[in-house]
């Protein structure tokens, strides 16, 4: 990362590929050499969620303007841009085929990689509505997805809302909810 502590880190799922973040930039590390491989900055936004490609060509940050941004992992280019007006994205998932990626925001937005084109917007119960919890603690946002991830076999999709608490389970071959798991069922 650059000159800021790192504030996350991210191995590549064949363990050939580091990758050390911090707000405004990723450091793309051979780890088997132990070379630099290539570094994105983005001074506009700030990065949260960090996501590989599954074929490991790719790498993906979710950022407070809004954007999901894709670069190659060979060359630190930018390849696809997808953008959310007027809401952070806090966190991103590729599909295990790498052909879709899943943000999270106030929404769950589905885009193919290739084009950026929008093609799902998955919204449970009270998506887009101030939360209780949000609500007692004095904040202004409604409750966001902090994190989504793909089953291995790409049939489900998981979200996580901790200001909602709920864990949420969506079906990705029709892309509807299955369930809600609220509470202290959810860990929280």
């Amino acid at each position: 990362a650059s000159d800021d502590e790192v504030a996350r880190l991210l191995l590549s799922l064949d363990g050939k590929i580091l990758a050390a973040g911090d707000h405004t930039t990723i450091t793309l590390w051979d780890s088997t050499r132990g070379s630099l491989q290539s570094t994105i900055e983005d001074k506009d936004d700030m990065f949260f969620g960090l996501t590989f490609s599954p074929d490991n060509t790719l790498i993906a940050a979710a950022t407070d303007e809004g954007h999901g941004r894709i670069w190659s992992t060979a060359t630190g280019e930018l390849k696809q841009t997808v953008t959310v007006d007027d809401e952070r994205t806090l966190s991103l998932a590729f599909s295990p085929d790498g052909k879709t990626i899943a943000t999270g925001s106030e929404l769950i937005r589905i885009w193919d990689v290739e084009t950026g084109e929008l093609q799902h917007i998955l919204t449970g119960p009270g998506d887009r509505k101030l939360s209780f919890s949000a609500i007692y603690y004095g904040h202004v946002w409604p409750s966001e997805i902090w994190q989504v991830l793909f089953s291995s076999d790409g049939r489900k999709l998981v979200s996580v809302c901790p200001e909602a608490h709920c864990v949420r389970i969506w079906n990705t071959e029709t892309w509807t909810l299955d369930k809600t798991i609220l509470g202290r069922e959810a860990g929280f």
